[in-house]
């Protein structure tokens, strides 16, 4: 049996607005664009001292068995 014909009240039904979900997901897409970003930065800076740091132990130890 239908709803209109099953003695039910009428059903007021509203189309769905998704805006405030999409409006959401774009809010996080770009506040984890921002931390992904600081954390490549964050990375680099890591990876940089790393080599420089490697570059000098491997200067001092030439230089220690060359003496």
């Amino acid at each position: 049996m239908s709803h209109w014909h099953s003695g039910l009240p009428k059903l007021e039904l509203e189309p769905f607005d998704p805006t405030p979900l999409y409006d959401a997901v774009r809010s996080t897409v770009a506040e984890t664009a921002v931390a992904q970003e600081r954390r490549r930065t964050s990375l680099r800076t890591a990876g940089i001292v790393g080599a420089v740091v490697t570059a000098c132990a491997v200067v001092g130890g030439l230089v220690a068995l060359l003496a």
